[in-house]
């Protein structure tokens, strides 16, 4: 998913493993959501 990973690179500094896990999730949602 090209527009999950402009999210991804908008980050200013890498998360946790488990917060960008739950991030990720979100993200998907957020994404699914605008589509």
């Amino acid at each position: 998913n090209p527009r999950k990973k402009i999210f991804l690179t908008q980050k200013p500094t890498p998360a946790p493993p488990l917060l960008s896990a739950a991030e990720d999730r979100d993200l998907d949602i957020a994404v699914q959501r605008l589509m």
